[in-house]
């Protein structure tokens, strides 16, 4: 699971400043934001104090969103039979429900942070293992995330909105093999 989508649930005005200041908000400013929430003062530490980690975070983000445009998609992707996937892409409402942040969830037990990486259009997925200062970094297959709740056609021309039914449902981009 991702411990900032759990933060961010916890801390919905967190996020309705952050669609009101901007676009994404990014790793370096939801760290502050959420303060200890995210991080403990020893993992900020294991994080800032680690160049190469730094770096590879540095950029990362998750996308603002308005919720009739998440909503639509959903509806849209409902469309098809729900599928399940070990990850997904979910969105986090603000405190007024009018907007939210789209962020990578998954089913793992792991303790882990993640966020987008790269341009929307092709964005991947960044996490951050705490636990055992572990950094994974996933491009995107030629189906990419649907960070802005729409999948483009990837390179087989097929890719797909689909509905991903799990505690915090989400929508996943695949084609049809």
């Amino acid at each position: 699971m991702n411990r900032l989508v759990a933060a961010l649930l916890r801390r919905p005005e967190v996020v309705t400043t952050a669609t009101e200041l901007q676009e994404e908000a990014t790793f370096e400013w939801l760290a502050d934001a959420l303060g200890e929430e995210l991080l403990s003062r020893e993992e900020r530490a294991s994080v800032t104090g680690d160049a190469a980690l730094s770096r590879e975070l540095e950029g990362s983000y998750l996308r603002a969103i308005s919720a009739e445009r998440w909503n639509e998609s959903l509806e849209l992707a409902r469309a098809q039979p729900s599928v399940r996937s070990p990850e997904w892409v979910t969105m986090v409402p603000a405190g007024g429900g009018q907007a939210g942040l789209t962020a990578p969830e998954d089913a793992s037990d792991t303790d882990r942070i993640s966020l987008f990486r790269g341009p929307a259009s092709n964005a991947g997925r960044i996490s951050v293992e705490l636990a055992l200062a572990n950094l994974s970094v996933s491009v995107s297959s030629h189906c990419s995330l649907p960070i802005d709740s729409v999948c483009d056609p990837g390179v087989c021309g097929g890719c797909k909105l689909l509905y991903v039914e799990a505690p915090h449902e989400g929508l996943i981009c695949r084609c049809d093999d």
